[in-house]
């Protein structure tokens, strides 16, 4: 049962806020626990996971198509492929647990967000809403599940000793910010330079010389 008056031509202040929380308890509710996105290198696949939840007190019934979605720097959707997820795998009290592979997802170089979306089949209809906070944070309709990079190739970091310290080359990285990161023990990890660049080649020099010291280059969100 709805009561229709109560969103069109709707309440407003606590009487909406009331409304929409007992809307809530009368059917699905779904959440997005968490998300597990790898970076992609060269022409490898994109692997995503997601804990899902419904929260709510019935399922969804229909098998609207459940969509990823990949969302450039410029703000832009540039791709996007549709899962094999049913939503009709989650009655009430699933805690899920979702994943796929898109083999050869030809995104280019650089950095995207990867975002989640249920796509309403009625003409004009709109989309179904996660619960989550990030859900339309970026584009109305889907939720963000946070960012990848995609490489051309993996960077190569490789390095050379000079009289002034130890001289640290970055090469093939893509476009962002990009980490180096230095360790002795390699367990514990420090940052030893931060940088966002266009460039794909850089360098530094660590001035500090030791018999144990180890270099990475990752990238950042």
């Amino acid at each position: 049962m709805l009561d229709q008056y109560a969103f069109e031509p709707g309440f407003s202040g606590t009487q909406q806020a009331l409304a929409l929380a007992g809307a809530r308890q009368l059917g699905y509710e779904f959440y997005v626990s968490n998300a597990i996105l790898a970076d992609v290198s060269g022409s490898g696949s994109l692997n995503v996971s997601a804990g899902i939840l419904n929260t709510g007190v019935a399922p969804f019934y229909y098998d609207w198509p459940i969509q990823l979605a990949a969302l450039n720097s410029s703000n832009e959707l540039v791709k996007v492929w549709t899962t094999p997820w049913k939503l009709s795998s989650l009655p009430p009290g699933t805690n899920a647990v979702w994943a796929d592979t898109v083999a050869n997802p030809g995104l280019p170089a650089g950095q995207y967000k990867l975002l989640l979306g249920v796509e309403n089949p009625m003409t004009n209809g709109v989309p179904l809403r996660f619960a989550d906070v990030p859900q339309d944070a970026d584009v109305k309709g889907w939720l963000t599940l946070g960012q990848l990079s995609v490489f051309s190739a993996p960077p190569i970091l490789s390095g050379s000793l000079l009289a002034s310290g130890f001289s640290l080359n970055v090469g093939g990285a893509a476009a962002g910010t990009w980490a180096i990161e230095v360790t002795s023990n390699l367990l514990t990890w420090s940052v030893l330079l931060t940088t966002n660049t266009s460039a794909t080649q850089w360098n530094l020099t660590d001035g500090i010389l030791e018999p144990l010291r180890f270099y990475r280059v990752v990238s950042q969100p």
